[in-house]
């Protein structure tokens, strides 16, 4: 596979940007490509600040409802409530203030100026970040396409310092920047180099081995506590309209009981074989999100993986990897790019 010499964080990387942005000028398609993403995050700030006022307005009227009743000053819990939201407040610039920060470039956009700035984007432990000696550098936390690890020459806004494309330095830079890269997975995904050795040759490692045993453990569990759910659902069905509940609800703790068996048969299976197979492709990343909760995938070749937070930052999309896997319960050895 063709190394890309340079990557594009907003738009798709063109040689017409990578030499406006050498000649110092951003190109009218990455001044759109940026006024879209300030308007994506106006958006959600316009969110964040609406449920802010709301909040403070409930906590208002409460507070002032319970100085009424209890003859107290309301002084304190305006204090209280003021607290509350600065707190609240905090905690939203702390998490956000990157992705913030490209809507005070209004002026940069306007005049299309760009710099470069020599640094490097290296792996943190939770996510890739960007930086330089000579300035200081800001991007988006999503939304972007960060380029590998490795030595760069960044091209960014003149003063807000966001970057929008980054050229990577040396003739020779694919090697380098293909073991930072594995570096990075290997402590997201918690596997080792010793481990990927023996994937390699299509077995497991001893400490696989010993993951595969408590999670056919934690499956066995899960079993046990469906399994007698269900069976005390439906051994005391109630009689009438409350019945097909009953029963509906015994049949699902009874198909969780399943898929825990299923799972757990397969993790002995791979127990019981040692072997790990693997597949090649380009990986993609997603992220899944419900009403309550968040989680986060690889997916390759119709395979798909539940990988954590941190792992999912450490993966650089559309690149090739090797993934390697149990065949049986296709849980996640080990990857590593190309």
């Amino acid at each position: 596979m063709t190394e890309t010499k340079y990557y594009a964080l907003f738009d798709i990387p063109t040689p017409q940007n990578f030499e406006a942005n050498q000649r110092g000028r951003l190109t009218p398609g990455q001044q759109t490509a940026l006024e879209q993403a300030a308007k994506k995050q106006r958006s959600q700030v316009a969110i964040w600040v609406l449920t802010f006022s709301i909040l403070f307005v409930l906590f208002g009227l409460l507070f002032w409802a319970i100085a009424r009743d209890s003859g107290t000053s309301l002084l304190q819990y305006v204090i209280l409530s003021g607290g509350a939201i600065a707190v609240g407040l905090g905690i939203f610039a702390f998490f956000l203030f990157p992705d913030i920060s490209l809507l005070l470039a209004g002026e940069d956009l306007q005049n299309g100026g760009v710099e470069a700035a020599l640094g490097k984007v290296a792996w943190t432990g939770r996510r890739y970040r960007l930086s330089s000696d000579s300035r200081e550098l800001k991007t988006l936390r999503s939304g972007v396409t960060v380029p590998p690890p490795g030595e760069y020459r960044f091209y960014c806004l003149s003063h807000s310092g966001l970057v929008i494309m980054a050229e990577a330095l040396g003739s020779d830079f694919a090697r380098p920047s293909k073991d930072l890269l594995l570096d990075a997975l290997v402590r997201a995904n918690h596997f080792s180099m010793a481990d990927l050795d023996v994937n390699r040759q299509g077995s497991l490692s001893g400490l696989q081995v010993l993951k595969l045993m408590a999670y056919a453990g934690w499956q066995a569990i899960m079993f046990l506590a469906s399994a007698l759910a269900g069976y005390l659902v439906l051994r005391d069905l109630p009689s009438g309209e409350d019945q097909l509940w009953a029963g509906l609800s015994g049949a699902l703790v009874v198909i969780l009981a399943l898929i825990a068996a299923w799972n757990i048969l397969g993790a002995v299976w791979d127990i019981l074989t040692g072997k790990a197979t693997h597949t090649e492709g380009i990986v993609t990343r997603h992220e899944h999100r419900t009403r309550n909760s968040r989680s986060y995938s690889y997916q390759i070749n119709q395979h798909k993986f539940k990988v954590s937070h941190i792992a999912y930052n450490a993966l650089i999309d559309g690149r090739e990897y090797r993934v390697y896997f149990a065949p049986r319960s296709k849980r996640l050895l080990g990857i590593e790019p190309f």
